[in-house]
């Protein structure tokens, strides 16, 4: 019971605090919701108020686990719901880790991550190796619900788009961090008959102290005219973040599409970015030397031999052993192999 001094009249506490704001007025009882004036029958309207029928006795409970959850004697019903919120937040991502792991070391050992069926894939059989030794991984392989597990070729698909995103993004980082870098492009055609352009960058890494080279993915070439293809360089440079006014060289194969002076993808690049200095492509001048150099008959003539040489041990088992044989019984000979490497792993 509550007394108020302003309306010179008492009322019951737990009632006006907990219970409905508006009597039915069907119900017989009697509420002490409102304050009583009424002094000469106090004791016979308390009675009345704290009968059965009367819903006080709901109201005091409610004040009292309200007092409890206050003082810290009992917990919140919303606090454990936030902890269970919590701990399941907790065991999905303690999940999700696992799935990614088993996808990183597909890609990191260069394993097919489907295989030949879906339900025996190479992922599949990682996660189920890991839940071994991951009680929460393994119940969630047993017990999750087929369309939640994470698993199905969509997610995995996301996850590998979202693991080279953050893969591009540290590079490029990495490029931006050196200030100055060089582009390289060369273009191929896919098994799908469309042309792809490979964007690479290549800088000095400050913090190894070494020159990196670092591929950052495809881009389809629709077009290869050298307005087109210089646009699609610099287009995929800018949409990764990497500013290509600070581009100090480029480098492609002597095509004269690509090093044209006046007009190739060269040229046009540098219109833009006049300190973008135009470097032949060590690979391509190593693969155009070998081209040029089996024009001449005598070195022609050699590699065929060694080819020869090559084809008369590599499809006869009784060649092989009996060269081996062969050279076991020269001491001097043996000795010197041992020392040096195989002719066919040498070429």
């Amino acid at each position: 019971m509550r007394y108020s001094v302003v309306n010179d009249a008492v009322y019951c506490a737990p009632c006006v605090l907990f219970g409905p704001q508006r009597q039915d007025t069907k119900e017989k009882t009697f509420s002490l919701s409102s304050p009583v004036t009424d002094w000469e029958n106090l004791s016979r309207c308390v009675s009345r108020h704290i009968n059965e029928k009367s819903k006080h006795h709901d109201n005091v409970l409610a004040a009292t686990e309200f007092l409890r959850i206050k003082t810290g004697e009992n917990s919140d019903i919303l606090e454990s719901m936030w902890e269970i919120f919590n701990a399941r937040i907790k065991r999905n991502r303690e999940v999700l880790s696992c799935i990614i792991d088993a996808i990183l070391l597909c890609g990191k050992q260069n394993l097919a991550i489907r295989g030949h069926e879906e339900k025996h894939s190479n992922f599949v059989a990682l996660l189920h190796m890991r839940a071994k030794d991951n009680i929460v991984l393994a119940d969630h392989l047993a017990f999750a619900d087929p369309q939640k597990k994470y698993t199905s070729p969509d997610i995995q698909n996301e996850l590998i788009e979202l693991c080279a995103d953050q893969i591009i993004s540290t590079l490029v980082q990495d490029c931006n961090d050196s200030k100055y870098f060089g582009f390289m492009s060369d273009e191929a055609t896919d098994c799908s008959t469309k042309e792809q352009a490979s964007i690479c960058v290549r800088f000095f890494d400050k913090t190894t102290k070494s020159i990196r080279e670092e591929f950052l993915g495809f881009a389809e070439a629709s077009r290869t005219t050298r307005e087109a293809l210089a646009e699609l360089f610099l287009e995929q440079l800018e949409l990764k973040g990497i500013d290509v006014d600070h581009m100090r060289a480029q480098g492609y194969d002597g095509a004269a599409n690509m090093s044209g002076i006046h007009k190739g993808v060269q040229s046009r690049i540098k219109e833009r970015i006049p300190g973008a200095s135009y470097i032949h492509c060590k690979a391509h001048n190593l693969n155009l030397s070998i081209v040029h150099a089996s024009e001449e008959p005598l070195i022609r003539n050699l590699m065929n031999t060694v080819q020869a040489i090559a084809f008369a041990f590599d499809y006869s088992a009784k060649r092989v052993l009996f060269f081996k044989e062969s050279l076991e019984q020269n001491a001097v000979v043996r000795e010197e192999i041992d020392r040096r490497q195989k002719l066919k792993t040498l070429c």
